[in-house]
């Protein structure tokens, strides 16, 4: 069981994984994020198609942390983007092809390394949603906003993750956005963790395999290290796992 992210990049993730499954052992990897009560609605109001196919959206999450990270290359991707990409693939439950952004330092930020990253990132229906990713913020909130076919997909929170949550969905212009109930699940960072250990135990068990395993998350780190990639080259990247 390992924190995020589980290699900083792909290829030697799945030299792990591989050596893994050859010897019967297990990989989870803890990005919890996704099992919060509001994400885990939008995920199956987006599996069952509820509204439609997913045609644009974002994912905005601005982190008042107060002072940086480990002093790391990448630290703003690796400590905190990489769990709004782990919740952005599970809420929209579609496979990333290709992505266009990068990491930077704002003008006027204290950090010494990047604090903010930003990317537009293009499911396999050819739905694009753009991602703004920063732990240097004023002030905490999140929102989540998925347009489809036929109504808006909207998940708030004004404190970030583990704050309360607010969905929100719109089928009518007229009518505008009108809060909906959110699922029954697990509620507080704890919980949460002690779900992905769970889930983990029931794996090692002869259990089935969790969302959150070793290959399950390889999709979230091809995604980060095309945002890398990315960044360094200024052109949209093709995302294969």
């Amino acid at each position: 069981m390992v924190e995020k992210p589980f290699t900083l990049e792909l290829a030697p993730a799945k030299r792990l994984t591989e050596m893994a499954e050859v010897r019967g052992l297990k990989i989870v990897v803890t990005q919890q994020w996704r099992y919060l009560p509001g994400q885990r609605t939008v995920r199956r109001l987006m599996t069952e198609g509820a509204y439609g196919e997913p045609q644009t959206g974002h994912m905005f999450t601005y982190k008042a942390r107060g002072g940086e990270y480990p002093d790391s290359e990448h630290s703003q991707l690796w400590q905190m983007t990489v769990h709004e990409i782990d919740s952005l693939i599970a809420m929209v439950n579609r496979r990333v092809v290709e992505v266009f952004g990068h990491s930077y330092r704002p003008p006027e930020t204290t950090w010494n390394r990047e604090s903010t990253a930003t990317a537009e990132i293009t499911f396999d229906n050819g739905a694009r949603f753009v991602i703004v990713s920063t732990s240097d913020a004023r002030v905490n909130t999140g929102e989540f906003r998925a347009e489809c076919e036929h109504g808006a997909v909207v998940l708030h929170s004004p404190q970030g993750f583990g704050g309360p949550e607010t969905l929100l969905i719109g089928t009518d212009r007229g009518k505008g956005l009108s809060e909906v109930e959110i699922d029954p699940d697990f509620t507080g960072s704890r919980q949460l963790d002690q779900h992905v250990a769970a889930t983990f135990a029931d794996w090692v068990n002869g259990g089935s395999e969790p969302e959150t395993s070793g290959r399950n998350n390889l999709p979230v780190l091809a995604t980060l290290n095309a945002v890398i990639e990315s960044g360094k080259s200024g052109r949209a990247v093709s995302v294969e796992v």
